[in-house]
């Protein structure tokens, strides 16, 4: 979590002065560098209490969660630092923290040095308790309470009675306009499960991404909570549960006081469990709707096999890389199911050489005439032609395998399907259909799950088939077809927890498109990778790693609640995020989302009125509740401050410039959406951000000078470059420029940099004594030279490394070392070869390579970044140019010019004021 500001104004009229937005920048599930991790607690660890009775401490008037303000200082009466309420804390459950404060300190003081509790850390995990399970709708806090105080407890009481009539209300209108058959769900932050939005009630919807306007500042809270659950399970209890625990299943469900461990037992899907027991576990989910959100997320994949996808070995590379990401799955409750779709959609039924030819069919085998069937070896196919109506033909047991205990089974079918694939030769793809069977097969599992849709041709058949693609680049690049069916399909997803992951791979030079296939990811969290003239050689390894990412990773979070919390006279103004549906947005400062990856950032633009000098500090909390791969529930916490300062020029001095410059290019983003002037906007805004440092903080210095704050003297640079980025390019197709928007409009701060403001290394200079020369393959920390990422400064006899955030380019200029580049590379690059070499094993081949893991492991946390070879004179050396952001482009000023431009902005302000 990180601020533009620092130091902030103690009043208002001081941040408008310094014309410098005041924003929050929360990435919750950020990537940690090598050795970070963020601490997990159980309370029942904690508190000497029954596991039953458990409870996290929190305010009982705004429902904050426990700090280390609030736990530095042990004292049974305390202020929250976010609504100032006077609170008491139970003076048992305030000694067993000072008790588990101690033991952590003194235990790590034995080992590593003192260390600070968890509780005290800034960033924590909080396993939620069984307790906010089934007491979902009638919550109580316990071990924290109002001190006898009339007026706040009198405010209390308007509180709860306003909070419970706005949830009766909402109630009676979910009810009648839906007939109550739509799942619900306890908000994790203490409002309603449903939010209803009125015409005229201050809810605008831009198109599903961009700013959202507010729609309340501060909204009242109940005491409604999201639960989560605990890693891991008591010693001797098997992980997937035992047939005791089946057995006593309903003698369980009747009683009020669950054990965490009960309910994961009943949860767990055991193989060849009987008809009884899943009735019963669905009968644990209808008594108790919070439990479906301990479920274990599953994946579907649904992959193209159309003529286009075979012909292209696209088909064939994303089921290796299917393969490739099993074998590297850790967590044994993760299952997986593929289905794959031309004109047609086929299911494969594995477990048929388990049981007798023409046994378990399911449904395919009546009901409709729409199925077909066939075999391959021991495997059943069942073939479904009817897309306009296409249902589930398998009970869910034949089409989902469990990646650790039935990896073989997964290798298997994989052949199966690549043998299938060379007989398919429709054209047709009914990609919209498939989507949604695949969505079907989660919600019947009773959701919380990932669909990892593969796309190579726009649907042209089917449920959603989108008929026409024009290339008119006046129309609405924006614009989504068959949005009904899209937004349809987001009611259930959001239902059930569903996510969406669309992969979008072309070859020769297929439109396919992406403002309408991505509409779904962008909205549920989901990736959106767009991958442009698919060749084998240089794309299988990014397909390879990017569904291993999406199949393994640990910092992805799954059925997510998110609210930010701030001080006393703070309010959200806007936010800025990619899931900008009604689904999505509760209130301006609370986020329901079936899934939020690593790399997904929200922004908060803050106002405030003035704040009383006795206050020193301003505080945040983000809080989400979120389920893991496992099926563990937590709350992630992060906590922070902000100090307080009267002068202008304390504030510049304190302004982050990589957080400010992200929450400008987030606006920018918007305005491109709703606003032709968006160039002129970000202009203005830098021109007064500069116009009032050098009226308030540097009047005295001279006036043919441009003076910049020392903090913010790279602003200029990455503005100029943001203007001549893809986002702002008419010529530019939509798909690419949709694609390029909703990355910058979600990417963390330093990603988004690097993404506007690509870096350039210098690798080797041919007749100079180059840094590589001296440098050891083993120095982890090494970095080479930068340049301006000028082509004025790449010169044809040197090798350059451009990090432009989604790829790496190796440069060769055209007159640069023939043999240092056959040695890194095995061959001199042309056009015809370049996507054919990799770094060999020679001496400097390694340290090129250990320059990328360094850049790799600081820049983007160890994620793989694909390198692009770039031969002289090819359409690829035309692209890196392109990067070169400091040279002028099409009407847009050089990074100097631009600089001058600048100033002679602010010198009319002056000349004006």
């Amino acid at each position: 979590m990180k601020s533009t500001l620092y130091q902030i104004p103690l009043f208002s009229e001081t941040l408008k002065l310094s014309q410098i937005p005041f924003g929050i920048i929360v990435n919750p599930f950020a990537c940690l560098n090598e050795g970070e991790n963020v601490d997990k607690i159980d309370m029942k660890d904690i508190i000497n209490d029954k596991e039953e009775n458990i409870e996290i401490l929190r305010c009982p008037k705004c429902l904050s969660y426990l700090h280390a303000t609030i736990l530095e200082d042990i004292s049974s009466t305390v202020q929250c630092v976010f609504c100032d309420t006077d609170f008491l804390i139970n003076e048992n459950v305030l000694f067993d923290i000072y008790q588990y404060n101690e033991k952590i300190g003194h235990r790590e003081s034995n080992h590593h040095g003192y260390s600070l509790s968890p509780l005290l850390k800034g960033s924590v995990d909080i396993i939620i308790p069984p307790i906010y399970y089934h007491n979902v709708n009638n919550f109580k806090l316990t071990y924290t309470y109002l001190s006898k105080n009339i007026n706040q407890t009198a405010s209390m009481i308007t509180n709860k009675i306003m909070s419970l009539t706005k949830h009766i209300s909402s109630s009676l209108v979910a009810n009648d306009s839906k007939g109550g058959n739509k799942p619900t769900s306890g908000s994790a932050f203490g409002d309603s499960g449903e939010a209803t939005f009125f015409s005229g009630g201050g809810y605008t919807n831009y198109g599903g991404m961009g700013g959202y306007s507010a729609y309340d500042s501060q909204s009242a809270y109940n005491n409604h909570s999201v639960v989560n659950n605990r890693v891991g399970s008591s010693a001797g209890n098997h992980p997937y549960g035992n047939d005791h625990a089946v057995q006593n299943f309903d003698n369980l469900t009747d009683n009020a006081n669950l054990t965490m461990n009960d309910m994961k037992n009943l949860l767990c899907e055991k193989s060849g469990e009987s008809d009884t027991a899943k009735m019963r576990r669905n009968s644990l989910l209808a008594k108790y709707p919070q439990v479906k959100n301990m479920l274990p997320p599953y994946f579907v994949f649904v992959v193209e096999c159309s003529y286009n996808a075979i012909y292209n070995n696209i088909t064939y590379t994303i089921l290796e890389g299917i393969r490739y990401a099993v074998q590297n799955v850790k967590c044994p409750r993760t299952k997986i199911a593929i289905i794959t779709f031309n004109s047609s959609i086929y299911f494969y039924h594995c477990k048929r050489g388990e049981q007798e030819a023409g046994g378990s069919g399911g449904r395919g085998s009546s009901g409709r005439g729409s199925s077909g069937r066939g075999s391959s070896g021991n495997h059943q196919v069942i073939v479904m032609s009817d897309v306009d109506d296409p249902f589930l033909p398998l009970p869910l047991e034949d089409l989902f395998f469990g990646c650790v205990e039935e990896i073989d089974k997964i290798n298997t079918l994989i052949d199966t399907i690549k043998s299938m694939s060379t007989t398919m030769q429709s054209y047709g793809s009914c990609g919209n259909s498939a989507l949604k069977v695949a969505m079907d097969m989660l919600k019947e599992r009773n959701g919380l799950g990932s669909i990892c849709m593969f796309y190579t041709t726009t649907p042209n058949c089917g449920l959603g088939s989108i008929k026409e693609l024009k290339k008119d680049l006046q129309e609405n690049f924006l614009e989504v077809k068959q949005k009904i069916f899209y937004d349809s399909l987001l009611l259930d997803l959001y239902a059930y927890n569903i996510s969406v992951d669309i992969f979008i791979i072309s070859s020769n030079n297929v439109r396919v498109c992406v403002p309408s296939l991505q509409y779904v990811a962008q909205n549920t969290g989901g990736k959106i990778l767009f991958v442009e003239n698919f060749i084998w050689q240089k794309d299988y390894k990014e397909i390879y790693m990017n569904i291993m990412d999406t199949l393994t990773s640990e910092d992805i979070a799954y059925c997510c609640e998110l609210k930010l919390r701030y001080s006393q006279h703070m309010s959200v103004k806007k936010l800025f995020c990619c899931n900008n549906n009604f689904n999505s947005i509760i209130s301006v400062d609370t986020i329901k989302i079936p899934k939020i990856r690593h790399d997904q950032t929200f922004a908060f633009l803050l106002n405030y009125s003035d704040i009383s000098e006795s206050k020193k500090q301003i505080y945040f909390q983000c809080a989400c509740m979120y389920t893991n791969l496992y099926g563990d529930r937590f709350v992630r916490l992060h906590t922070t401050h902000m100090n307080l300062t009267s002068s202008l020029s304390t504030v510049f001095r304190y302004t982050d410039a990589e957080a400010l410059m992200s929450i400008l290019i987030k606006q920018f983003c918007t305005n491109i959406l709703h606003n032709d002037n968006y160039s002129k906007i970000i202009i203005d805004n830098l021109a007064a951000i500069l116009f009032s440092y050098r009226l308030n903080c540097a009047s005295s210095a001279h006036s043919g000078q441009l003076i910049l704050p020392d903090t913010l003297k790279l602003l200029p640079l990455f503005t100029s470059s943001l203007l001549k980025h893809n986002v702002t390019k008419k010529e530019i197709l939509h798909d690419l420029k949709v694609y390029s928007l909703i990355k910058l409009l979600s990417m963390p701060i330093i990603s988004s940099l690097l993404y506007v403001y690509p870096v350039t290394y210098v690798i080797h200079i041919k007749g100079k004594t180059n840094e590589l020369d001296s440098m050891d393959v083993d120095d982890d920390l090494f970095i080479p030279k930068t340049i301006p990422s000028s082509a004025e400064k790449i010169y044809s006899n040197g090798i350059y490394l451009l990090d432009a955030c989604t790829h790496f380019y190796l440069y060769f200029g055209f007159h640069s070392d023939a043999n240092f580049a056959k040695e890194i590379v095995g061959d001199t690059p042309t056009e015809k070869n370049a996507h054919e070499l990799n770094l060999t094993d020679t001496p400097n081949a390694q340290k090129v390579q250990r320059i990328i893991k360094n850049l790799t492991r600081i820049h983007h946390f160890n994620k793989y970044v694909p390198l692009v070879m770039v031969a002289p004179k090819s359409n690829e050396e035309e692209h890196l140019i392109s990067l070169c952001v400091e040279d002028k482009a099409d009407k847009e000023y050089s990074y100097v010019n631009f600089l001058c431009f600048i100033h002679k902005l602010v010198h009319k302000r002056i000349d004006e004021s």
